[in-house]
């Protein structure tokens, strides 16, 4: 496996995913959040997640565009942190039984099948001690957990195989906008503190807000899906859509299509060679004083 398949091979290969109880999800709901220039994916998102983690939480999907459906939170022109809080105060009037939700951004659903078990176990841990965020951090590029092990210090939950880390008081980005279990009254207090400032982005969403003491921890495992996402900077990641080892799926199909026109790891990986080729060669003539694209190289210059 490369270094950069960033869902390890032995996840990918289990066909199903590894069911649990599922008591946690009782009193929580899974809120994915898109806007209007993605909304086009939902449809295959959703898909993936009956695929891949069959057990999940009742599902809403949240947006600030056209997508409509009985499970939908719907609220145009809103900015993000408006949109998150309508979708909380919603949650409370649909759900009244709901104490916790998951956020997922619609770019970070699972691209392969969840491990119902452990994910529930983590639910539990962070329950039995109280606590009210836990982020689901995408594997590292080597393929296995991402660790931090000099947050050790700052403290560890553990129970069996599954450890929660704590984030630093005044980490960047204590309140992650990676897939995470949220306290519903704890993202309320957190969403107020944000508006009263004026913040409305997610980038400033997830610094810490002032004097919040309140402990944040990371999910020491593997949340399977594609390292910051599937789009980057409004585009398909090119290294994700030519991943051979990534399992079938409905959204995977859709991104590789659009991508490169095929559903093909292979179309798409000629696509991103000559992509990185292109740039590179014209990063090489621009920093050599004579030579532009369209003139005529040495041959050392080319085999260089």
């Amino acid at each position: 496996m490369s270094a950069d398949a960033y869902i390890p091979q032995s996840v990918l290969m289990d066909a199903q995913p590894a069911s649990a109880s599922g008591d946690w999800t009782d009193d929580t709901v899974l809120l994915v959040l898109t806007w209007k220039q993605m909304e086009g994916y939902i449809p295959n998102v959703l898909r993936n997640l009956d695929l891949f983690w069959p057990g999940r939480p009742r599902t809403i999907v949240v947006t600030d565009g056209d997508w409509d459906d009985s499970e939908v939170i719907r609220r145009p022109g809103l900015s993000f942190v408006e949109l998150l809080e309508a979708a909380v105060a919603e949650v409370r009037h649909r759900v009244p039984s709901a104490r916790h939700v998951f956020l997922m951004l619609e770019d970070l659903c699972p691209l392969a099948p969840v491990d119902e078990v452990v994910v529930a176990q983590a639910q539990d841990l962070l329950r039995s001690h109280d606590k009210k965020f836990m982020a689901m951090i995408w594997p590292c590029p080597k393929g296995g957990p991402l660790r931090y092990g000099e947050w050790e210090e700052n403290g560890v939950l553990k129970e069996g195989p599954v450890r929660l880390v704590k984030f630093p008081q005044h980490c960047e980005f204590k309140n992650s906008l990676v897939s995470a279990t949220w306290e519903i009254q704890h993202l309320e207090d957190v969403i107020a503190d944000k508006r009263a400032k004026g913040i409305s982005n997610p980038w400033e969403f997830e610094t810490p807000a002032e004097g919040d003491d309140e402990d944040h921890y990371m999910f020491e495992g593997i949340w399977p899906t594609w390292k910051d996402g599937f789009s980057a900077r409004g585009k398909i990641n090119g290294r994700l859509v030519t991943r051979q080892h990534l399992p079938n799926s409905p959204l995977l199909s859709q991104l590789r299509r659009q991508y490169c026109g095929f559903d093909s790891y292979i179309a798409a990986g000629a696509k991103y060679t000559g992509q990185r080729l292109g740039r590179s060669l014209a990063k090489r003539f621009k920093s050599r004083p004579g030579v532009t694209p369209g003139t005529q190289a040495t041959s050392t210059e080319v085999s260089e």
